[in-house]
């Protein structure tokens, strides 16, 4: 099980949308604490036109492993985007992202990058809908000595979020998703097949 939130001001002029966010995940694994994390992230977009926005983002959280503390340590990142509204009621997107772990030991410590995309339809009696593939290769350091290999990653994942504005509990809207992911590495042991159904609160302060 796991939980992420993040929270932050927002500042916005005629061209300009910035945030400066804090964030935090959790996760347990058999009801056991597993991993956590805490940070920060700067989020900015920018309005070209009224059709094309492009964006940057960088963050850090300090990531603490109960289960493998070794793997314990911060995790950097950095994203870019670009999006176009195609009408009032949709919206395509491509993005691309690069990940640094520098964990206690060189064998978990890592570098990534991913490649994704997304498209957001709003549909009859206030749902909206999203499709959002990606694409991850992850590097790993030094070899894994038990495995006598250096770990190597390629992971596909394919999400579909569904939300409903007029659903308000307190000004939150419950937002559903599906997320299928596949990877396969050079290590076995790291290669799944994942489905995941996922329950979010969404607002706007």
């Amino acid at each position: 099980m796991t939980v992420s939130a993040y929270g932050g001001p927002q500042f916005l002029s005629s061209n300009w949308d910035v945030s400066l966010l804090a964030t935090g995940f959790k996760r347990w694994f058999a009801n056991q604490d597993y991993v956590s994390g805490t940070g920060g992230k700067l989020a900015a977009d920018y309005g070209i036109t009224s059709d094309w926005v492009v964006g940057a983002s960088v963050g850090g959280q300090a990531v603490t492993n109960v289960f493998i503390p070794e793997q314990s340590g911060p995790l950097w990142s950095a994203q870019a985007q670009v999006a176009y509204v195609l009408s009032p009621s949709s919206l395509f997107q491509l993005q691309s992202g690069f990940n640094r772990q520098e964990a206690q030991i060189s064998p978990y410590s890592y570098s990534g990058v991913w490649f994704g995309g997304g498209y957001q339809q709003d549909l009859p009696s206030g749902f909206s809908a999203g499709f959002q593939p990606a694409y991850f290769v992850t590097r790993y350091d030094a070899m894994l000595p038990a495995f006598g290999k250096t770990r190597s990653d390629d992971t596909v994942m394919l999400a579909f979020t569904l939300l409903n504005r007029r659903f308000d509990y307190h000004g939150f809207t419950p937002r559903f998703s599906c997320v299928f992911t596949e990877q396969h590495s050079n290590i076995s042991l790291y290669s799944f097949t994942r489905n995941q159904f996922q329950i979010g609160l969404t607002s706007l302060f």
